[in-house]
């Protein structure tokens, strides 16, 4: 069993996947868990990075992850009112993160060295670990960092590949709380050989859909998730085709983060199996929080976490002196 006072984590990236895209994207499965855990859909985020690298590098050495800091949004995805991660810098050095690290060369480092076992999956090209560009995944950041071909942007069914290795992985008994991360190239140019506009790639995000409660049933409990877009796509916008060009539908990036535990396993078993649940689980009232959010925060929150770091903010602080729903 994993220590509850530390929290597992999932950083999933969707590589190239605009907000819109997301939206449009008919995901039954992704719908199901997000009323279970009390979201209503993706939140608009701003990507760190016109390309792959650019912000794959601002999550996991600096841990800056998409955000949208109007006030108007609430953290995580607003990051002037909560850091998920914060790598403590040279003239930055509090550690007010939800998920502090001791000071390190990146925050998976950081991980490690509060005694994370941290895994790595890289998607498309920039994670090909044959080569010194793209290799430094493996040698300066994870402990295990796995890449193959098959997992690249031109295989259709990559996803599958990747989530055959992570339950290989995974199943491997590991009394360390884990840091995951997993890049997914389905959505990447050339969309699975799909049409170049957005039903195209609103295509690929139906099929990594499709596949998603079987990675997420694979994760230990409790998991905290983040599915987020590093960059989005030009589709003919302003005469703009593909990324590594700055244009506003290039920054507008999806992204969701929640909580996973034992309670949702059975929820993830129908879906993987196919049986969709069309009721609203834990449906949240307006302006109220669900039980659910409740118990997990205050079982893993910041009186859990041991002192170590000092207290944690939390996405849902603002949240928890309303009333509970009937």
């Amino acid at each position: 069993m994993n220590d509850s006072r530390q929290m597992n984590i999932a950083l999933i990236t969707l590589d190239s996947l605009r907000y819109d895209s997301a939206l449009e994207a008919k995901t039954p499965n992704l719908n199901a868990i997000f009323t279970s855990v009390g979201i209503e859909n993706w939140v608009k985020v701003g990507s760190q990075g016109t390309h792959t690298l650019a912000s794959h590098i601002s999550m996991l050495h600096a841990g800056i992850l998409p955000s949208w800091n109007t006030d108007d949004v609430p953290g995580p995805y607003n990051r002037k009112k909560e850091n998920l991660f914060k790598a403590q810098l040279p003239w930055d050095r509090k550690t007010d993160a939800t998920y502090p690290t001791p000071p390190a060369s990146n925050i998976v480092i950081g991980f490690k060295e509060l005694g994370y076992r941290t895994v790595g999956i890289g998607g498309v090209h920039w994670f090909d670990n044959r080569f010194v560009t793209s290799g430094f995944w493996e040698k300066n950041y994870f402990e295990e960092f796995h890449w193959e071909e098959r997992f690249a942007e031109e295989e259709p069914d990559g996803l599958e590949y990747q989530i055959d290795l992570a339950q290989n992985l995974l199943k491997e008994e590991d009394d360390r709380p884990l840091f995951f991360f997993l890049n997914i190239s389905s959505t990447h140019i050339p969309y699975r050989n799909g049409p170049r506009n957005i039903q195209g790639q609103a295509a690929c995000l139906e099929y990594v859909d499709s596949h998603l409660p079987r990675l997420l049933s694979l994760l230990p409990n409790p998991c905290h998730v983040i599915i987020v877009s590093d960059h989005g796509d030009c589709m003919g916008e302003d005469g703009l085709w593909g990324h590594a060009v700055y244009h506003p539908k290039v920054m507008e990036v999806p992204m969701v983060s929640f909580i996973l535990d034992s309670n949702h396993n059975e929820l993830l078993e129908k879906l993987a199996k196919g049986q969709i649940l069309n009721e609203k689980i834990h449906q949240v009232p307006k302006g109220k929080v669900t039980r659910e959010l409740k118990r997990l925060w205050g079982k893993y929150g910041p009186d859990s976490w041991g002192g170590r770091f000092g207290e944690k903010k939390s996405h849902y602080t603002n949240t928890l002196d309303g009333s509970e729903d009937e």
